[in-house]
């Protein structure tokens, strides 16, 4: 079973970020990759972020990060303009190609944002924990189902 979400990004003048989004998922050891980004703070490593763009840009098969990483850096975040990140269980993740062609099979979770408008965001966890990531989801902000 899968859910599917829009979220926008800004409510009024408040900003739901990618924080926001991941403050729902209960810690855990999947296999986090980026596979696409643009924003704005500051990048992994203190690497300057233009760098860290690039970066995940240049690599194929995401740019991989563990759940402790992978908040740190969303805290560390002013704003996500674009991005793509997948969640899957170790050695289980989507391939260059399944990304390319937006097949989640292999995903739990997908998080993507578009031009600092809209969070897209799609689970497929069991039902239980589906329902109560969505739930928390839907508490950040009208949604509509995507």
């Amino acid at each position: 079973m899968s859910e599917s979400l829009h979220i926008p990004m800004w409510v009024g003048k408040r900003l739901i970020g990618l924080e926001d989004i991941l403050a729902a998922v209960p810690s855990n050891n999947w296999d986090w990759r980026l596979w696409d980004f643009f924003g704005t703070g500051q990048a992994p490593e203190g690497r300057p972020m233009a760098e860290f763009e690039q970066t995940v840009a240049e690599t194929p098969e995401g740019f991989g990060f563990n759940w402790p990483e992978l908040t740190e850096f969303a805290a560390e975040l002013d704003q996500t303009h674009d991005c793509l990140l997948t969640a899957a269980h170790a050695h289980m993740g989507p391939t260059p190609a399944q990304v390319s062609d937006s097949n989640w099979d292999a995903c739990l979770l997908v998080i993507s944002a578009e031009d600092s408008t809209d969070w897209r965001l799609w689970a497929r966890l069991d039902a239980k924990r589906n329902a109560t990531l969505v739930s928390t989801w839907r508490g950040l902000a009208p949604c509509s189902e995507a």
